[in-house]
């Protein structure tokens, strides 16, 4: 019952949101205090992270902002730049066991044929997951990263891949991403 406190939660904040939340930090706290907004979300459209640029470079005295997202990684740089980064404990802040599922996935997954790989990601593909999605190509990253650097040397094609696997989870970011078309794209192209 705070009028000081604003708390929304959201499978993807939009340019809507993003343009309602610039509207209402723009007035003083009621109290004359503080005013805290915080933002529970999955995804960000880019729309919206550029709408709030401005508001978290310069926002109103006494404004506080805070952000829970499942990973930085769906932040445009210019947005993160803006921002301190606090991440949970364990490198993404997943229990364990689901980490060990999907790295176990993703070395399997590394490791099979293109026709194996669609099969592997069948479930993901069905379920329209996007964070399962992500989990995933997290995953996928971890194990190919190890297995570059354990190589001698990098060579041009493995880094093309992680450019590509990069495109691929900011992709999932967006509003109208397809799952399908993403991680079919990601078995046939590794």
């Amino acid at each position: 019952g705070n009028p000081d406190l604003w708390h929304g939660q959201f499978e993807t904040f939009g340019i809507d949101e993003g343009r309602s939340l610039k509207e209402m930090q723009i007035h003083r706290a009621v109290s004359g205090g503080r005013k805290i907004f915080i933002i529970e979300t999955n995804f960000f459209t880019r729309e919206a992270q550029n709408s709030l640029l401005k508001i978290f470079e310069e926002p109103t005295e006494g404004t506080h902002f805070f952000i829970f997202t499942p990973s930085a990684g769906v932040l445009l740089p210019t947005l993160k730049s803006r921002l301190i980064i606090i991440k949970r404990s364990g490198v993404d802040g997943t229990a364990n066991v689901e980490r060990t599922e999907e790295l176990k996935l993703a070395k399997e997954f590394i490791a099979a044929t293109k026709a194996n790989r669609l099969e592997l990601i069948k479930s993901l593909v069905e379920d329209k997951d996007k964070m399962k999605a992500i989990a995933f190509l997290d995953a996928l990253e971890v194990c190919l990263h190890g297995s570059f650097v354990s190589s001698e040397k990098i060579n041009a094609k493995q880094v093309a891949f992680l450019e590509e696997l990069f495109k691929m989870k900011s992709y999932l970011g967006d509003r109208s991403a397809s799952v399908k078309m993403i991680l079919e794209h990601c078995a046939l192209s590794l």
